[in-house]
């Protein structure tokens, strides 16, 4: 974007691969885990007064592992695009 050369193979660059890596197992293993907790209170036969709270709080975890894996993958490839570009 501003003309100069950039290496693509420099420390922070590498870092930045490394976390993105990582965000998008942890999110993915978090929303699977989201999922099955709220197919189980879903399944089961017996409601209890408080198993609201868990499924609502398992639902909003698994839209915010989704959202912290799509904001990530949009803002490496977005960088990524745009060192390239120049």
């Amino acid at each position: 974007m501003t003309g100069e050369n950039i290496n693509i193979y420099s420390p922070g660059h590498i870092i930045c691969k490394v976390f993105w890596c990582l965000i998008i197992k942890v999110g993915m293993i978090g929303s699977f885990a989201n999922i099955l907790i709220i197919f189980v209170i879903q399944t089961k036969k017996v409601k209890h007064p408080f198993d609201f709270l868990p499924y609502v709080l398992a639902s909003v975890d698994f839209f915010t592992c989704l959202a912290a894996v799509n904001a990530a993958t949009a803002q490496t490839f977005y960088f990524g695009k745009s060192q390239n570009s120049s």
